[in-house]
């Protein structure tokens, strides 16, 4: 208790450095944030701007609810069967423009893989069968891919073991082919491999979670989180992210 006529100290909460990566447009999805209903997943929930989701109106195309992993240190993780789980973002396609144009992005994927096969799983995508352009990330070998009417490779490394991994690529005009930025990470090694060339294109459809696209090169593996950034972040904000990852997961950058 403070002495008469001393007013108390205001105990005010820390910031959070992590949180305060984030602007506006910027997407935080993880396993934390959920809505669920009879065992199933139905939305990932945006934590920046919770009118933003990730859905899915079919049961028999949502993964199954939440569920601690312990090569994640015990967080929550969401099983994808492989088979036809996905989800759709309620955001326009051009929302996710920003992925393509070449202002530059950061993006950041944490998920544990089941299958070491290469090229058959997709985390999330921005591509259609149509032709069109697209973005996507491959779940097993952490290869970032963009493509129109050739195929661009970006991070494009050697398959890590099965387990959990997490990666960050950021792609800008301004970067060179040859400094691209990519790393992944599976628990023990990472590597840095940047290689191919940025296409300015526009998505093909609104960011899908677990697929390429519906009924093409669905995710088998467990998904814990997916940070997207409109901007190039800096180095030492990088290293915050990486220590949040570190710190939910107990995957060391």
């Amino acid at each position: 208790m403070p002495n008469p006529g001393q007013i108390a100290a205001i105990q005010r909460p820390k910031a959070d450095p992590f949180l305060a990566l984030f602007q506006v447009g910027d997407s935080w999805f993880d396993a934390d944030n959920v809505n669920t209903a009879s065992g199933q997943t139905v939305e990932f929930i945006d934590v920046i701007d919770p009118t933003h989701f990730l859905t899915q109106a079919t049961s028999s195309n949502r993964a199954a609810s939440p569920a601690t992993d312990a090569l994640f240190a015990g967080a929550n993780c969401v099983l994808f069967d492989g088979s036809n789980d996905y989800y759709l973002s309620n955001r326009p396609t051009s929302a996710w423009t920003y992925l393509h144009d070449g202002s530059g992005c950061t993006i950041f994927a944490v998920f544990e893989k089941v299958s070491a096969a290469a090229f058959s799983h997709v985390i999330w995508s921005t591509w259609t069968n149509t032709g069109t352009g697209g973005f996507w990330h491959y779940g097993p070998d952490g290869y970032w891919s963009v493509k129109t009417t050739g195929l661009g490779a970006i991070a494009d490394t050697a398959d890590p073991s099965v387990g959990a991994t997490y990666t960050e690529a950021q792609f800008a005009s301004s970067l060179a082919p040859t400094e691209l930025r990519g790393r992944i990470k599976n628990g023990s090694a990472a590597t840095s491999t940047p290689n191919g060339s940025l296409y300015a294109t526009a998505p093909a459809r609104s960011l899908t979670l677990g697929c390429l696209f519906p009924g093409a090169n669905h995710y088998a593996g467990k998904f814990r989180a997916l940070y997207c950034f409109k901007r190039i972040l800096t180095t030492p904000e990088r290293a915050i992210v990486q220590s949040k990852i570190q710190t939910q997961t107990g995957i060391t950058p």
